[in-house]
């Protein structure tokens, strides 16, 4: 992917699809829209189940970005948009059990509360 491409579809306030920079085409369906945040990171609570979406830094680490290393031991979410559970809060962190919205992948772990976008509360 031409590094100007990805710069400009990270500024994005729309839900994308799963990209990368071997992605060579993507999909963005019609009518796309970002849904108003009507909660803040700060407001999760524990066994509650939210759908979010985590900022790009978190499924495309930069080079020296360890946060999978240190608190994941490596595993890194494949999905920016999640439906997921929250099973612990430790000051800043969250610990959760997601399922990708897009690619339908289970993931477990440790998330920055700022990385945090909630589009949607679930009852």
């Amino acid at each position: 992917m031409n590094k100007k491409i990805k710069e400009q579809l990270d500024k994005c306030n729309v839900i994308l699809p799963f990209y990368d920079n071997n992605t060579l085409e993507l999909l963005i369906p019609k009518g796309s829209s970002f849904k108003q945040l009507l909660l803040f990171s700060d407001e999760l609570e524990i066994g509650k189940e939210y759908i979010i979406r985590v900022e790009r830094y978190i499924t495309n680490p930069p080079e020296g970005f360890d946060l999978h290393i240190n608190w994941n031991s490596g595993s890194i979410p494949t999905d920016s948009l999640m439906n997921i559970k929250v099973d612990q809060i430790m000051g800043k962190m969250v610990k959760v059990s997601a399922i990708g919205i897009n690619d339908n992948k289970f993931w477990s772990g440790w998330l920055p509360k700022k990385s945090i976008n909630i589009v949607e509360e679930k009852y």
